[in-house]
């Protein structure tokens, strides 16, 4: 059973047996410690058996003469999995990797028509050498942090949708026009698990009390078909109400949020009895999910996976 905001905070309080009121801890407080969880526990937990589950990309288009680009913003840790360099036509031409200081085989000022050095200096990413024209993309591939969770009054869902001349629009029964407005940017949440996003960041085009337009590029798959649904909800980029995990995980998270404010409300008991359970929960779930595809499984250990980047301080994908 899905958990959107609002059932999932009833599960909460039922988890932890307390009267989570107005005095102790609002149904803001509660969404919040459980955004925290999520990229805290859930996230490292999931990857322990599906460690890709969270990957994804995002494709800046190279400009002449500019060596530097932000690393993406929804990315965990300011960390990346990898850097390709792709043509006008999105082939990938090459993996390129982070180069010490020390190693730099580049001068500033330098300009040149192939890309073979990245440097990794604060938000960004610097190309070596400074690209001399546009021809094409730097795709950023990373592992993506979570959407922080709101109540589904803050969202809308989609009962129904219309492309026609390049604008899909979404009829939604929710009034949003007090928060967003023409070019707010919304993220499009499946209502189906794994509750993964099908647009991020998608432009609004136009918006009233019973309808959201974006462009159809925003919300179309590799064959141009729109993949958002009837069912599925619009929220504020970068928001969601319903955790981004896979529907079996939704009671571990709720279970850990319990555990989480007894220990924070100083019972102690309560809270090792829901720590116990937490834990238990956890390891039945990951029993279930341990292998995504149960034939041919290798057991590989990658050691520039996430958790060794977080843990030196480099990207993933570059540790050498």
């Amino acid at each position: 059973m899905r958990l959107i905001a609002e059932d999932f905070i009833t599960s909460v309080k039922l988890r932890a047996m307390v009267p989570i009121s107005q005095q102790t801890f609002t149904e803001a407080n509660v969404l919040q410690v459980a955004s925290e969880e999520l990229v805290t526990r859930m996230v490292p937990l999931i990857m322990s058996v599906r460690e890709k589950f969270f990957l994804s990309y995002k494709r800046t288009a190279i400009t002449a003469s500019k060596s530097r680009y932000t690393i993406a913003e929804r990315a965990i840790g300011n960390a990346l999995q990898t850097v390709w360099i792709l043509d006008t036509s999105n082939r990938r031409l090459r993996c390129v990797y982070q180069t010490d200081v020390n190693e730099l085989t580049t001068s500033p000022g330098d300009t040149g028509s192939e890309v073979s050095q990245i440097l990794l200096q604060g938000d960004e990413i610097v190309l070596l050498p400074t690209p001399a024209s546009a021809f094409g993309y730097v795709e950023q591939w990373y592992y993506s942090r979570p959407n922080q969770l709101v109540l589904s009054s803050s969202c809308a869902k989609i009962t129904a949708v219309a492309s026609v001349g390049g604008t899909t629009t979404f009829t939604v029964n929710t009034d949003l026009t007090g928060s967003l407005s023409v070019g707010s940017k919304i993220d499009i949440v499946s209502g189906k698990s794994p509750y993964l996003l099908w647009a991020e960041d998608a432009t609004i085009t136009a918006i009233t009390s019973t309808s959201i337009a974006v462009a159809t590029t925003d919300v179309v798959d590799e064959v141009s078909a729109v993949e958002p649904v009837a069912n599925d909800y619009i929220c504020p980029a970068k928001q969601s109400n319903i955790p981004n995990i896979p529907e079996e995980f939704h009671p571990v998270l709720a279970q850990s949020v319990a555990y989480t404010l007894l220990k924070s409300l100083g019972m102690a008991q309560k809270a090792a009895q829901a720590k116990a359970d937490y834990d238990e929960l956890a390891a039945n779930v990951l029993k279930l999910v341990g292998n995504r595809v149960e034939s041919g499984v290798k057991p590989v250990f990658n050691p520039s996976g996430i958790h060794s980047a977080i843990g030196s301080g480099l990207p993933t994908g570059f540790l050498r």
